[in-house]
Order: C-alpha cells, then structure tokens, then sequence
C-alpha cells in the first residue's frame, strides 16, 4: 500500500484518530493529545501526535525520562487487538470510508520487513555471543587493555566480527535469515576481517540500521585516523542520524566524535551521549536532533585542534538556528573515552557541568576569536574586532547578544554599555543590507516579466511586500516574546536568590530586599531617610564584606556621607560629658587633630580600629560614595559599567534620594511629575537588565498628606500609605518592595497637638511588597540620633521561673541535709 493512501486514512479520520484509543484517555492539548502512557502508566505523560508533514502516520511518545515509549497508533493498535499489519489497515479504511485494496503480497512484504528487524537483532546478540567466546579472546582482550571492566563492556553492547563465512552459517541456521538482513549486516564483511570490534548503529526509532567494525590492529602504512571504523553492510544516509539517537531523552544532547565515546559513556550512566562520526555535522543530524526534541547542544568533541576547528563550526553553523549551544573542553584526556578510562566518569560529569555554567557556544567562540589575535597590539585589537563584529551582528537569540557584548568588551578592554548601540546599528545594517539584495532580485524578476507577464510582475512584488511584512511581525514578536530557555530561568533564579537580609531582627523575619528591582525607603521630610539608607549599607557591609557597595548622593557631598557612616560603625560618644552632635568630633578624627579626653581614651583602639576598617573599603572601592554622579541616563551607565567591571562582587546600591536625581538633558523641559517618572523608570531598568539590588530613599510629598492627617489623632495609616508616592512621578508602581519610615519625634514637631497614639518612636513599616506580606505591625528599632545608628530593640527577656531560694542565693536542702 502506498504511502499516500495511508495518509489518506489518517487525514480522513481527523480527530477521530483519538477515539480509536479511548483506553488512553486523550486529552486535546494543541495540535496533540495528551494520553496516558501505554508503556509506563503514567497518567498524561505522553502525547498522541496527530499526523504532519514530516510524521505522516500518527504515532505515541511518552515523556518520561525512565520509560521513553514510542510507537506508531498502527503498531500499538495491532499490539493491543492482536491484528496483522493488512487486518490493522483495513479496520482503520472502513473507519474512514477509505477503500484499502490490501493485497496478499502487501502483507507479505510487511512481515518481511518485520523479520528483517528481528534478524537483525539475533545477529548482534551472536556479535556479542562471540566476544565471550574463545573465539573472541583477541577481541576482548584489546578491550580489557584500553581499560574497560567487562560489566563496561557488556554495557556497551559490544561484539566481535567473527569474519563472513561464520556470519553467513549462523544466518543459515536461523529463520528469517533473509538477503537484506544479510546486505545491513555483512555486505562487506568479506573485506572486512580486521575489523573484530562491532557494535550495532541504530536508526532514530531504535532498530538496527547496519554495524559499524572498528579496528583492534594499529593503523597500517597508507591507513588514515578515518580507516579505524568502517561499517560491515549498507551504510549510505545512515549516519544523517547521529550514533545513539534513539535513546535520546528530554530536550539536551550530548555531542561526541567517536561511537565509543558515546558507548562509553552510556555505561557510565551519562545519558544522552550522541556520536557525530567525526569532529562536524553532516547533512541530516541537526535534523534528525530536532525531531527528537532536542534543543540543548553540548559539544563535548576531542581536545585536539580538529576537534576545536569543528566546535567552532558547529557553534557558527547553529546561531541562526533553534539551539542553544555549550562548549565542554577535555582536558588531561584526548576524547571523553580516554577521560572516563583515566580519570573516571565523574572527570566527565564536572566538565559537561562546567559547559552549563560558562560554556555557552558564543562565549566560546569569542574567546577563541580573540585567542588568535595579539590583543597588544592595535592591529591585532583592530582584526579581533573586526571578526567578533562581524560574528555578532547575525546574532539573534537575545541571550547571545548579551553574552557576546559582554565578551566582547571584556577581551577588547571596551564598556559593554558603549558596544551596545554600535552593535545594534550594525545588526540592522546586516538586515538592511540584506533585504536590499532579496528585494534587487524581486525587482530583477519582476522587470523580465513585466511587459509580457504583468500580473506575474506584480505577484512577485506584493509576495515580497507580503514576505517582509510577515517577517518583521515574527522579528517582532521574537524580540518581544523570546522563546522560554530553562537555562535562562535557572540562571536568572541563581543569580537572584532570596534576596538580601537587612540586617534588622523583626524586619528580616518579614522581608529580604530582592535583586534585580528598587526597593524604596520612604518618609516624610527630615524624618531620616539618609540615616535608614546609611544603616542598611553599614548592614550590608557587615553581611557581605567581600562584595562592593555603592552610595550614591544627590543631597550630601560625599565627606558628609562617609562622616555619618564613620560615626554609625564606630557606635561611641565621645566628650567629657557626651556631645549630642558627634559629626565634628569624629571628622577631627579622620583629619587626624582630634585630641582625646581621658574618658575618650578607652576607646582609641576601637575607633581606630573602625576607621582603618572604612579607609580601607574606601580605598579598595569596596565602597564607592559619590556625590551627583550624573544624571538619570547616566548614573544608569556607570552603574552598568561597574556591573561590567567588578560582575557578582558588586553587590548592594543605595541612592539618595529617587526625587532629585537630575533627568536627562532631552527631559529637562518636561513636568516636574514626567521627569521623576522618567528617572524612576531609567533607574528601574538599570536595577531589572544589571539584577541590582537598588536601594532608594523617596521623599513623601507633605501636601498628599494634609487632608489625611486633618485628624488629630494619628495612625500610621493616615501618614504612610504608598499611594502618597503617586504625586512623585508613579514611584510607587516602580518598586517592588517600599519600607515607609516614620519618626515620631519628628512628627511631632510636625503636628505640634497630634496625638500620636501608639506609633513607636521609630518605626519601619511595609508598605509594597511584591514577594510577601504587606502590612502588619510596623517594626521598632532603637534610633540613636547622634551617632546615626539604627539597632533592634534588645529582646524581652524571658521570664524568671527559677526556684526562689536559687534567686536569694540559698542553697537547696538534699535528703542527705
């Protein structure tokens, strides 16, 4: 029966195909059916795909990993109603008013097909059978030296080519012993008596395609590295499969050169090994990759310069294409065979993680790229650029482009930030310049058709119109709506984590400041706002020491700055009496003509100590304190220029306060509520594309809040609630978590006959919260005005239930007494 008419069946039947297994409760999800999995039964873990262009047959997949399962409906429908190929198909044309015209040779035919696949199989379990025979022992022996353990051996489905004439008696011996059985397994067996080593190569859907010999003799005068493997029978096309795609599980594969590599490494337990056949892809594989699912490429090919010369390849040849490619590179080993035999499959397992963590195919590649050019010299720096821009430029997926900036500015010593909008000019000059010749060549087509073809001429200009606009609408979208990466996702959840702890008791058990956003402290005026942003970095500094911290100003120079944090971290009053305002005491310190009372002088060593300590973070820019850096656009860059510089050392950033940095010079004509708006939103994508943790003071308006706090007897709801935020340019809406600061001292001076109820002298409450709670009781903490230092309020002690004669000392009467 032809191919077509079966098509004809299955396009007949529609989504009827799903009826015919209702024991697999299909569900319709997409263009296929979710189904219980015939093998493994688990509930919906497969899908009963419907008929395509490249599946012309419907057929049924599980994806679980452990099980695997696939098979045609044809087969499973035999299997499960004990039918014969021509009873299967004829069932199924009645179904679909379809006339089958089944023919007697046509079920011939398909069993002979069938016994072919079954003698197939013998053959290789009697390869196998004949390597632990003594006619074997030559074979086996090669392999023990190479250092296989025979439990590696056996794992690996190896056997020994016992030469053509006992291959040909054994198939004289069994039924189905046919000549195309004969033509897969041993067409040049007779040339190939030195070839001992077999194993059997499979097509995707896991039967045997042909057997593959490899020598077990040295390479001879005239051999080539090529001449070790050569198969026994047909081999043409067979290789557009990679070697062990059929076992191929989830969406990564594992790309080696050698079939033993991968055999290798199967019996080590590492999964989704694929052998290319050598160090570059031939027509076919990628294909065949996709179909399997695949999306993931690890190259893990030999150490030596063919096999690099071929990674690179494969990276280039797969940058337009629907892959992500990482790069493992073998060291200590020549190929993952001999890494596994020396230094143990986990030598392998570290290296293919090392390719997850900072392999990716572009990065690689760049580096290569800069590693033949002597980047000393400004030819050299000239000629790497010149290749790295032309590489980038035809980059699509988001995340490469990213990478490859990075790399680029990295090994050309240029700011990321700077790189970017060149690059971008020169992509779209890329596509310009192609669309150009595309439309030259419609235009060329169009001009030979038009004076005797008009209509024609016409139909290729509106098809091209057509093409282009359909085109940028999937660019679009494809920019806009990148397709999910799991390793983006898992990368973007490391990076972020939990998120910082503040370093206050009550307020950690609530909260944790997330990466990647702004988070506000807001307050209203002279409540302390810089005195909360200062005590949170001294926390910071505290919890992550080795990170870098910056503080940004736009209200203080930085001298005030680094004086406050110098009085909050040392945490002493110094004076004779105690001096309410501590700043120019200790700014005599850091000038170096402070002179100590005697009451002071217990504390030198301390003080000192404290100073060294912010000198030398200062010094080291484990701490940066600027004033006015820039304005919105440009505090934005240097920020990512110091992301670029010092990568995950820098940690937390503080900005001071939201309101008065400077917009842009283009946005200096706008309202005032547009220009906070658009430094929020800058400031806000800088913290989002750099995954900073972007602390920022906000300033309440006071005028938002006269109506609300008309009542004389205050809460802290009427005061700080975060739409007040709203009159300051939607800073509210830009921020995933807002801490509201209240000062009741200050308050009170605000409302001089406001009662101010219960609210603690000085509070945090949360406001915003994107990731937990909001709301709730606010937290205390213990505000210390003149040395600038916010601490938890000691803990209630626990009650005194000890025995009272233990409180008044006396001593507890024993038996003895």
């Amino acid at each position: 029966m032809s191919r077509d008419k079966k098509l004809e069946i299955f396009e007949r039947l529609g989504d009827g195909i799903a009826d015919l297994v209702p024991e697999l409760e299909p569900r319709r999800r997409g263009g296929a059916y979710e189904v219980d999995c015939p093998e493994c039964g688990e509930k919906r873990r497969a899908y009963l795909y419907l008929p395509n262009d490249t599946h012309p047959a419907p057929r049924i997949v599980c994806n679980r990993g452990s099980c695997g399962y696939r098979s045609s409906l044809l087969d499973y429908i035999m299997g499960r109603d004990r039918l014969s190929f021509g009873e299967a198909l004829s069932m199924l044309g009645k179904l679909a008013g379809v006339e089958t015209s089944w023919k007697p040779e046509d079920e011939a035919a398909w069993k002979l097909k069938h016994e072919e696949k079954e003698t197939l199989e013998r053959i290789a379990d009697f390869f196998e059978r004949t390597l632990w025979s003594p006619e074997g022992g030559e074979t086996l022996d090669y392999l023990r030296n190479r250092g296989y353990s025979d439990e590696e051996i056996k794992a690996m489905g190896l056997g020994c080519f016992p030469g053509a004439g006992k291959t040909l008696s054994f198939l004289g011996e069994i039924q189905g012993g046919t000549p195309e059985a004969l033509s897969y397994a041993i067409t040049g067996g007779g040339s190939r008596g030195d070839y001992k080593l077999v194993f059997p190569y499979r097509a995707p859907d896991g039967t045997i395609s042909t057997f593959l010999g490899r020598l077990t003799r040295p390479l001879q005068e005239g051999e080539k590295e090529a001449d070790k493997y050569k198969p026994l029978g047909e081999y043409a096309g067979v290789k557009a499969a990679p070697f062990g795609a059929h076992a191929l599980r989830g969406d990564a594969a594992i790309l080696v050169e050698g079939q033993l590599d991968a055999l290798a490494a199967g019996a080590a337990g590492i999964a989704n090994v694929v052998s290319l056949g050598g160090s570059n892809l031939v027509d076919g594989q990628l294909d065949a990759l996709r179909r399997k699912g695949i999306k993931k490429l690890i190259l893990c090919l030999d150490g030596d310069e063919a096999g690099k010369k071929g990674a690179e390849a494969i990276v280039r040849k797969t940058l337009g294409e629907d892959f992500s490619v990482f790069v493992a590179e073998i060291e200590g080993a020549k190929d993952p065979d001999e890494l596994i035999r020396t230094r143990g499959a986990d030598a392998l397992r570290k290296t293919l993680e090392q390719a997850g963590a900072d392999g990716r195919g572009i990065k690689w590649l760049l580096r290569r790229i800069a590693g033949k050019h002597d980047l000393t010299t400004d030819m050299g720096r000239t000629d790497a650029f010149k290749d790295m821009e032309a590489l980038i430029r035809g980059l699509r997926h988001p995340l490469d482009v990213k990478e490859a900036t990075g790399i680029m500015g990295e090994a050309l010593e240029l700011d990321p930030w700077d790189l970017e909008p060149f690059l971008e000019t020169a992509r779209e000059r890329a596509e310009r310049d192609a669309l150009a010749r595309e439309l030259e060549k419609t235009l060329r087509q169009a001009g030979e058709k038009v004076k005797d073809e008009p209509e024609e001429a016409l139909s290729l200009l509106r098809g091209r119109i057509e093409t282009e606009d359909r085109r940028n609408r999937e660019g679009l979208a494809e920019n806009l709506f990148p397709d999910f990466s799991m390793d983006h996702l898992v990368s973007c959840l490391s990076r972020a984590g939990e998120g910082l702890r503040t370093g206050f008791r009550e307020l950690d058990k609530r909260l944790r400041i997330p990466r990647g956003a702004i988070t506000l402290v807001a307050g209203r005026p002279s409540h302390g706002k810089t005195m909360v942003l200062l005590n949170l970095l001294r926390k910071q500094m505290e919890l992550e020491p080795e990170k870098r911290h910056v503080f940004a100003s736009y209200e203080e120079d930085a001298h005030w700055i680094i004086s406050k944090l110098f009085v909050s971290m040392a945490n002493i009053m110094l004076g004779e009496e105690g001096k309410d305002y501590q700043l120019p005491e200790y700014q005599k310190i850091i000038r170096g003509d402070y002179l100590f009372s005697s009451s002071d002088k217990r504390h030198i060593n301390r003080i000192n100590k404290t100073w060294e300590t912010l000198r030398n973070a200062l010094e080291s820019k484990r701490l940066i304190v600027a004033y006015r850096p820039g304005d919105a656009r440009q505090l934005g860059s240097a920020l990512r220029g110091l992301r670029s510089r010092y990568g995950d050392e820098l940690g937390s950033v503080f900005l001071d306060y939201m309101q008065i940095v400077p917009p842009p010079e283009d946005l200096k004509a706008a309202s005032a509520y547009q220009r906070v708006q658009s430094v929020s939103g800058i400031i806000r994508d800088t913290a989002v594309e750099e995954d900073l943790s972007l602390i920022a003071g906000a300033q309440i308006n006071r005028k938002a809040m006269e109506k609300a706090s008309s009542s004389k007897h205050l809460t802290l709801n009427h005061v700080l609630r975060p739409e007040f935020l709203r009159e300051a340019g939607d800073l509210e809406q830009d921020a995933n978590l807002i801490l509201g600061l209240y000062n009741a001292v200050a308050g009170q001076r605000e409302e001089a006959a406001a009662d101010e109820g219960k609210i603690p002298d000085f509070s945090l409450s949360v406001l915003k919260n994107r990731n937990g709670r909001v709301g709730g009781e606010p937290v205390s903490l213990r505000y210390d005005r003149p040395l600038w230092r916010l601490d938890d309020e000691p803990e209630e002690e626990e009650p005194d239930v000890s025995p009272v004669y233990e409180k008044w000392g006396i001593k507890e009467r024993t038996n003895d007494e």
